[in-house]
């Protein structure tokens, strides 16, 4: 080694390049390994909207996951390997979506794929079934289960059970008796049209509407008009809260008021920010995740606090779930593959056989033929702005 003294200027491009290590928390062994344990991180690759719509939610979402992982690493990690989030922002949009997936695939060499909406998920899922990559999105949609190819599995209840536990509740519990369904053709509406119809079919119930919207429509003046005429107590409507916005305003501003039902798509902040004024006090959502502020999610609280995350924003509480999931997932196929590091389609292999059953995820069991999500879900209303639980968990209805 020469004894050279360092000049000025080499010295000032050390400090420089540590200074960058400490602000990015990237400067590991050449090999790639974790400093701290001297073994390979393992990659879970976070695809969302960190700009756009929704982009509070997909922060949130990510910030929970942040607080699932700092308490997986807290604890050793996957047998000794830290677990690392690599982050693609596709701001919840379809073209952007491939790009981002193909970053975090081909370029940080992910093992799974997560935190995608629903049309995003389905702009990319070829691509991953492809590579047979495995993809736990951030959506209920069971219409990106429906082929038996399929990489995704999914932590939350798909919209369609969701759908039909928020009907079943409406006509047993608020005594509804006229209920209309207002969908938007993709796949988070008609999975849950799907749910609310199969749901008053069993109650021997008809729908005294059935009103498609488009999700990107500015003006819903006409559709919130033919629900209004159908003169329907209760409306099920399941979107993100910026799709579902312009129809509920659209139906405020017409006088027509009725109870509204969804899903756990609209439990967000953004429904809070933008619709408690049409909601608070009449509408009601099925969903699988625990409130935030619940006595049930104490480890969830003490985490998000330990990394500076804000527990007040529920979609923070999807993250964690996505986490749970993804690394369930990697223990069992570090398992099967003798402690080394799987590849992503030995995770793929590994989904399959995971089961999860806590005080966050409620009756969740992947196998060959099932991607679905937990069974359990239990129903909120929006209330002074906040959402209050006012079912406890149960099983939604099978929808065949």
């Amino acid at each position: 080694m020469s004894s050279q003294p360092h000049s000025p200027r080499q010295i000032q491009l050390t400090a420089l390049l540590a200074g960058l290590c400490l602000v990015i928390g990237a400067c590991g062994n050449s090999d790639g390994n974790d400093g701290a344990s001297g073994k390979e991180p393992l990659h879970i690759g976070v695809e969302t909207g960190l700009t756009g719509a929704n982009a509070t939610d997909g922060a949130a979402q990510l910030a929970g996951m942040k607080a699932y992982i700092a308490m997986v690493n807290a604890g050793g990690g996957i047998n000794g390997h830290q677990v690392v989030l690599d982050t693609a922002d596709d701001g919840n949009n379809p073209a952007n979506a491939p790009g981002a997936a193909r970053k975090l695939v081909e370029t940080e060499k992910v093992l799974v794929l997560t935190n995608t909406i629903s049309a995003t998920s389905a702009a990319i899922l070829p691509y991953l079934k492809a590579r047979k990559v495995l993809l736990i999105p951030s959506s209920g949609s069971t219409a990106l289960i429906s082929d038996p190819q399929s990489t995704v599995r999914l932590v939350r209840t798909g919209y369609a059970g969701l759908a039909a536990q928020i009907v079943e509740y409406g006509v047993k519990n608020l005594n509804v008796k006229r209920v209309a369904i207002a969908y938007t053709p993709d796949a988070i509406g008609e999975p849950a049209r799907d749910g609310a119809l199969a749901e008053l079919k069993a109650l021997g119930l008809e729908p005294v509407a059935v009103v498609q919207y488009s999700s990107t429509a500015a003006n819903t003046s006409a559709q919130a008009a033919q629900l209004k005429a159908a003169n329907p107590d209760f409306v099920v409507v399941n979107n993100i809260s910026s799709a579902v916005a312009p129809l509920i305003k659209a139906a405020d501003q017409i006088g027509f008021k009725p109870i509204w039902g969804s899903t756990t798509a609209m439990v967000g902040s953004g429904t809070v920010a933008t619709l408690a004024d049409q909601l608070d006090g009449r509408s009601y959502f099925s969903t699988s995740s625990v409130l935030p502020d619940s006595p049930d999610a104490t480890l969830y609280q003490t985490w998000m606090g330990k990394t500076g995350g804000d527990t007040t924003l529920y979609p923070s509480m999807d993250g964690w779930n996505i986490a749970t999931g993804a690394i369930a997932v990697l223990r069992r196929a570090m398992a099967a593959a003798g402690g080394k590091v799987p590849t992503p389609e030995q995770v793929l292999n590994a989904a399959d056989g995971t089961t999860i059953n806590d005080a966050y995820t409620h009756n969740l069991a992947w196998t060959g033929t099932n991607f679905n999500g937990p069974t359990g879900a239990q129903v909120i209303t929006l209330k002074d702005r906040k959402f209050k639980q006012v079912q406890a968990f149960q099983n939604v209805p099978t929808v065949s």
